[in-house]
């Protein structure tokens, strides 16, 4: 495909491009953007390799007491079922489980999946992208290296460390393939065999995490906008419905979860809180601290005009554009229900590195959203439309750029601490033991599934001395 920009200007002045030189134009722009895509995930994996710890990490620990029955009573499906906090992990667990004896319980191998599941959250947003901005031609490569520099970024390093998050990446993983597969099915063939991929989908990620419950909610426009769907809506909403209903069978809420929460009265009375939670929640993947909170109105406000926008003025855009805005919804939304779960905690929670992947999510929504708007619905864009839809995608990527260092450096500390607290796990005679608080706000929970996985040598816990522990030994 020729280039929007120099074949715009090109075609005022009334001379065509030279076809080989264009070829060989294509062919680097192709090669740039796939070494591009490729480099942020290549770092990414090296400080995985380097800096990561095979220690269960907070929620890990009450996997422990599921392991031991695993390897004594078995594990029945009610144990499955059961509520962590507010959450219902069944596939999570079920993955956790089965990796744990193939593998020792070598959380690190968790590391792994984790970015598996985050290449498969990249190729289903990649390919949707590519698609939605066709009339770019090849500098489709700038916004395909954006994507992968926001997807692959350092500042998700608590998510990247954290084997628990499968949990987290699991649901993005089934939104998006159920988002992707009910844009992308071709009209010449049959609507259903799409219907039950996304319902599959939709049912793994609801039960993995309660934020997967919106999957049902955010597609509902995917399955109305495209005609070949939309005569199944009401099959899509009946098993939304009963398996929300399942979700909720004996539900109840967490003692703990109290504290976690802000009353609704609370709220409404100061309602700055909650809005300064949200686009604090939205704005940190770039920015830390106050600044985030302008980033986080900036493309919430940017999201909701160009999705208006394409909505109101650009409606042989709608189709192309709805998957954006219903991945855009899915991170507002998504925030909306972390603020009312837990602002209870304060507003600097808000910045935690674990949730930075909803705002890329929407940050991803919204470039491709104002690019959307921006380029023609066919055939090559204009010069102006194109540089600003590419400028627009080059604004984000150095945005991700700024922090860069200073969470890569967050890694290196966190290595470090990590491996002081192993060692703390592996020496401790008993759940007493002052170091066991820098683990676990409950310590005796820590003792008693070391304890466990000394026995069976699994997390690379084994007893020894104190001094005779090592860096390299305790990773």
């Amino acid at each position: 495909m020729g280039t929007p920009i120099t074949e715009a200007a090109g075609s005022s002045r009334g001379h065509p491009p030279n076809s080989r030189a264009s070829r060989s134009l294509d062919i680097a722009f192709k090669a740039v953007g796939a070494v591009g895509c490729l480099a942020p995930l290549a770092v990414l994996a090296q400080l995985i390799h380097r800096y990561g710890v095979n220690l269960p990490f907070s929620d890990q620990w009450d996997l422990v007491s599921l392991l031991e029955k695993a390897r004594t009573t078995g594990v029945e499906l009610s144990d499955l079922f059961n509520q962590h906090l507010e959450q219902r992990m069944v596939f999570p667990r079920m993955v956790m489980l089965a990796l744990a004896p193939v593998t020792r319980w070598n959380t690190k191998v968790e590391l792994w999946v984790n970015l598996i599941l985050a290449v498969g959250m990249f190729c289903i947003l990649l390919i949707l992208l590519l698609r939605s901005l066709s009339s770019l031609g090849r500098w489709r490569a700038v916004p395909a290296v954006a994507l992968s520099l926001m997807i692959f970024s350092p500042v998700q390093w608590e998510d990247w460390f954290w084997g628990w998050q499968i949990s987290w990446f699991l649901p993005l993983l089934c939104f998006l393939v159920a988002a992707g597969i009910l844009t992308l099915w071709p009209d010449r063939r049959p609507a259903w065999p799409a219907l039950v991929i996304a319902t599959i989908a939709a049912l793994v990620g609801q039960y993995s995490l309660f934020s997967g419950t919106l999957i049902w909610l955010t597609c509902m426009p995917l399955v109305l906008v495209r005609e070949k769907f939309r005569k199944y809506w009401w099959i899509w909403v009946l098993i939304g419905v009963a398996s929300t209903s399942l979700y909720l069978y004996r539900y109840t809420s967490p003692s703990v979860m109290a504290s976690f929460r802000a009353p609704i009265p609370e709220i409404l009375s100061e309602p700055e809180r909650p809005v300064a939670y949200i686009l604090y929640y939205l704005g940190r993947p770039v920015l830390d601290a106050e600044p985030s909170y302008f980033v986080g109105a900036l493309f919430a406000t940017a999201f909701v005009a160009s999705a208006a926008y394409v909505l109101i003025r650009r409606r042989s855009r709608l189709v192309p554009s709805m998957v954006w805005i219903s991945i855009g919804a899915y991170a507002l939304l998504s925030s909306v229900a972390t603020m009312l779960t837990r602002l209870g905690l304060g507003l600097p929670f808000a910045g935690s590195s674990r949730y930075t992947t909803i705002g890329i999510l929407l940050m991803v929504a919204t470039t491709a959203l104002v690019s959307l708007a921006l380029l023609p619905d066919a055939g090559q864009a204009p010069a102006p439309a194109a540089s600003l839809a590419v400028a627009s995608w080059l604004l984000v990527a150095a945005l991700f750029l700024l922090d860069y260092r200073s969470e890569v450096e967050s890694m290196r500390l966190w290595h470090g601490q990590r491996l002081a607290q192993k060692d703390c796990v592996i020496t401790a005679t008993s759940e007493r033991d002052p170091c066991l608080t820098a683990v676990h706000p409950v310590p005796d929970r820590v003792y008693r599934g070391a304890q466990f996985l000394k026995r069976v040598g699994w997390a690379g816990l084994r007893d020894r001395p104190r001094e005779a522990t090592s860096g390299a030994d305790a990773r």
